[in-house]
């Protein structure tokens, strides 16, 4: 959602909401991830991991979080709640942390920076920004 969101930013588009935009994940940034399977690399046998922040965010949080790091009002599109999307989501990261010695590093509005950052190095490179 983060890289739809700022492509959405970067030609102009309103970022679509569905539904009320209430509903939550667990954002985390492609490091993070990345450093935990690599960890992962290491252990032996099989294990389910949650890699995640353990922290929930809204789409509406997240919007804002976006705002105020471009510092002006982004525009927004309802759309109806998409038929059975899971409301409310965020993993629990214990056993990453017990097994592995993983903690994510990168906070939500660090990682929206970078992304966003990305996203435009991305646009910059195809000749569209």
């Amino acid at each position: 959602m983060v890289a739809i969101f700022c492509d959405d930013i970067l030609d102009s588009r309103p970022m679509t909401v569905f539904g009320d935009g209430t509903q939550t994940r667990d954002y985390i940034y492609v490091s993070d991830v990345v450093e935990a399977n690599l960890l992962a690399l290491h252990l032996r046998g099989h294990h389910l991991l949650n890699i995640g922040t353990g922290m929930e965010t809204s789409v509406n949080a997240l919007i804002a979080s976006l705002e105020e790091m471009l510092d002006r009002a982004l525009p927004r599109r309802g759309a109806p709640a998409r038929e059975g999307e899971l409301q409310r989501s965020c993993l629990a990261v214990g056993r990453a942390k017990r097994e592995l010695g993983w903690v994510p590093k990168t906070p939500l509005r660090e990682g929206l920076r970078k992304t966003f950052s990305w996203s435009l190095s991305q646009k910059e490179m195809q000749g569209v920004a």
